[in-house]
Protein backbone atom coordinates (compact mmCIF):
# COMPACT_ATOMS: atom_id res chain seq x y z
CA UNK A 1 0.00 0.00 0.00
CA UNK A 2 1.53 3.29 -1.14
CA UNK A 3 1.40 6.38 1.02
CA UNK A 4 1.91 10.02 0.17
CA UNK A 5 3.88 10.80 3.31
CA UNK A 6 7.11 12.76 3.16
CA UNK A 7 10.25 10.88 4.09
CA UNK A 8 11.51 11.67 7.60
CA UNK A 9 14.53 13.48 6.19
CA UNK A 10 12.51 15.61 3.74
CA UNK A 11 13.37 19.27 3.88
CA UNK A 12 10.73 21.95 4.35
CA UNK A 13 12.30 23.99 1.55
CA UNK A 14 11.88 24.31 -2.17
CA UNK A 15 14.87 24.40 -4.51
CA UNK A 16 16.52 27.17 -2.47
CA UNK A 17 17.33 27.82 1.13
CA UNK A 18 14.07 29.80 1.52
CA UNK A 19 11.53 28.01 3.77
CA UNK A 20 8.27 27.12 2.01
CA UNK A 21 6.26 29.44 4.26
CA UNK A 22 8.13 32.41 2.81
CA UNK A 23 6.78 31.65 -0.67
CA UNK A 24 3.33 32.81 -1.80
CA UNK A 25 1.46 31.43 -4.79
CA UNK A 26 -0.76 33.53 -7.02
CA UNK A 27 -4.03 33.03 -5.21
CA UNK A 28 -6.14 34.18 -2.30
CA UNK A 29 -3.18 34.58 0.08
CA UNK A 30 -1.32 36.91 -2.28
CA UNK A 31 -4.48 38.88 -3.08
CA UNK A 32 -5.18 39.27 0.65
CA UNK A 33 -1.76 40.89 1.06
CA UNK A 34 -1.57 43.16 -2.00
CA UNK A 35 -5.29 43.67 -2.81
CA UNK A 36 -4.58 43.38 -6.56
CA UNK A 37 -6.33 41.36 -9.21
CA UNK A 38 -4.28 38.79 -11.09
CA UNK A 39 -4.40 40.90 -14.27
CA UNK A 40 -3.28 44.09 -12.53
CA UNK A 41 -0.48 42.25 -10.72
CA UNK A 42 0.82 40.86 -14.01
CA UNK A 43 0.67 44.31 -15.63
CA UNK A 44 2.65 45.75 -12.71
CA UNK A 45 5.24 42.95 -12.97
CA UNK A 46 5.63 43.55 -16.72
CA UNK A 47 6.08 47.29 -16.08
CA UNK A 48 8.60 46.69 -13.28
CA UNK A 49 6.24 48.16 -10.66
CA UNK A 50 5.83 44.95 -8.64
CA UNK A 51 8.26 42.29 -7.40
CA UNK A 52 8.91 39.68 -10.07
CA UNK A 53 7.80 36.14 -9.31
CA UNK A 54 10.15 33.17 -9.28
CA UNK A 55 9.35 30.42 -11.76
CA UNK A 56 9.78 27.07 -10.04
CA UNK A 57 9.13 24.93 -13.09
CA UNK A 58 6.14 24.21 -15.26
CA UNK A 59 3.32 26.58 -14.43
CA UNK A 60 4.43 27.06 -10.82
CA UNK A 61 5.35 30.62 -9.92
CA UNK A 62 5.79 32.04 -6.43
CA UNK A 63 6.59 35.36 -4.79
CA UNK A 64 8.75 35.89 -1.74
CA UNK A 65 6.46 37.10 1.04
CA UNK A 66 8.95 39.69 2.33
CA UNK A 67 9.28 41.28 -1.15
CA UNK A 68 5.50 41.60 -1.51
CA UNK A 69 5.11 42.97 2.02
CA UNK A 70 7.92 45.48 1.36
CA UNK A 71 6.10 46.57 -1.82
CA UNK A 72 2.88 47.10 0.17
CA UNK A 73 4.74 49.11 2.85
CA UNK A 74 6.31 51.27 0.13
CA UNK A 75 2.89 51.93 -1.40
CA UNK A 76 1.53 52.97 1.99
CA UNK A 77 4.47 55.27 2.74
CA UNK A 78 4.71 56.91 -0.69
CA UNK A 79 1.13 57.04 -1.90
CA UNK A 80 -0.80 58.60 0.94
CA UNK A 81 -3.69 60.76 -0.24
CA UNK A 82 -4.72 63.85 1.68
CA UNK A 83 -7.87 65.75 1.03
CA UNK A 84 -8.68 69.27 2.07
CA UNK A 85 -11.96 69.71 3.93
CA UNK A 86 -14.94 70.44 1.64
CA UNK A 87 -15.18 74.13 2.60
CA UNK A 88 -11.50 74.65 1.88
CA UNK A 89 -11.89 73.10 -1.57
CA UNK A 90 -14.84 75.35 -2.38
CA UNK A 91 -12.91 78.41 -1.20
CA UNK A 92 -9.90 77.42 -3.31
CA UNK A 93 -12.14 76.94 -6.36
CA UNK A 94 -13.72 80.37 -5.80
CA UNK A 95 -10.28 81.94 -5.46
CA UNK A 96 -9.30 80.43 -8.80
CA UNK A 97 -12.35 81.95 -10.45
CA UNK A 98 -14.17 78.69 -11.05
Amino acid sequence: MATNRKPKNASNTLCTSQPVSRWIGEGDELTAIDQLSRATRREYVAAGKYPAPVKLGGLHIRWLREEVEAWVRDRIENHRVTWAPRKARRTEAADLGA
